[in-house]
């Protein structure tokens, strides 16, 4: 309804280069703020490791899988580090992987 200013989903853009525009001190009219925002962009880790796999898991020898646990942890330091939005970890998680996947900080 374009008499009333309704929009369906996000704000309106402006086509100015993912920017919302933002109501400042001037200007009350929030739509029509000359005042913008700059977005940025959303981190997230996609996290990989041998032992997601059910076979690998189930099959490998007590060193390989010391290796990818190894391997796993330094991968929970990068993220807790980096401190991404969202952290997304697919495939088949034992009770280990899952124990090690609750140390990711919030």
């Amino acid at each position: 309804r374009e008499s009333t200013r309704d929009f369906v989903g996000l704000t309106q853009m402006n086509d100015k280069h993912y920017q919302f525009p933002m109501k400042d001190s001037e200007n009350k009219d929030e739509e029509r703020s000359g005042v913008l925002e700059t977005i940025f962009p959303i981190r997230y880790m996609h996290i990989s490791n041998p032992l997601f796999d059910k076979k690998v898991s189930l099959n490998c020898s007590e060193e390989q899988r010391k290796s990818h646990i190894s391997d796993l942890k330094e991968c929970l330091k990068k993220v807790n580090r980096t401190r991404p939005k969202i952290v997304v970890a697919s495939g088949y998680l034992d009770a280990e992987c899952k124990r090690f996947m609750g140390k990711v900080n919030e």
